[in-house]
């Protein structure tokens, strides 16, 4: 644990607070971040970590931020210009894969969620982070109504896949090649349409 005596700038004294909260997140999901579990695991006072998030859901929300940035930036990593749609649904798949279980069943409950305004939040953060990543490729503002629906869908179905790679229900080939071919098909639906 930190010393709680040392100082930190705020910049990286919030960073200590994400990271114990991703800590926490490991062992035992969204329920165990909560402001009194992270000023323990950060060996910090409550009320330091109260004075950056005044609720245990700003917290749960400032750590799935984090969280989704980070794994954006291992999915930019292997961007160039010249990725074709069907690369960049490929680059995320292999980059879902590496995650924990525990995230992507996470992630999973975010897509789904339906009526939990705790996980609604974080579901327009994941939106967002959607958005930004296939904006490059997909024309949204030309697109027909409905379009994002369909790339949400797709993002549910590619956790999905990663899933169910990681639990050896098929292989990281299988999922890859169904997927581009999904992608292939929703793809030429769209020029389709436009």
């Amino acid at each position: 644990m930190p010393n709680s005596r040392s100082y930190l700038n705020p910049e990286d004294r919030l960073r200590t607070l994400i990271e114990a909260a991703h800590r926490l997140f490991s062992e035992g999901g969204f329920d165990a971040i909560t402001n009194v579990a992270v000023a323990q695991e950060a060996g910090v006072s409550r009320a330091l970590v109260y004075s950056f998030f005044p609720d245990n859901a700003s917290l749960r929300l400032a750590f799935f931020e984090s969280a989704m940035k980070h794994y954006m930036s291992l999915m930019y990593a292997d961007d160039d210009p010249t990725m074709t749609p069907l690369d960049r649904t490929a680059s995320a798949l292999r980059v879902l894969v590496t995650m924990p279980l525990g995230d992507l069943l996470a992630l999973k409950a975010v897509i789904n969620a339906h009526g939990n305004e705790q996980l609604h939040a974080m579901q327009e953060i994941l939106r967002r982070f959607t958005y930004e990543r296939w904006q490059p490729a997909v024309p949204f503002d030309a697109a027909p109504a409905g379009l994002f629906p369909a790339v949400w869908l797709f993002v549910g179905i590619c956790v999905s896949m990663a899933i169910s790679v990681q639990r050896a229900e098929m292989t990281l080939e299988g999922a890859e090649s169904l997927l581009v071919a999904l992608t292939s098909a929703a793809l030429e639906e769209l020029a389709r349409r436009l």
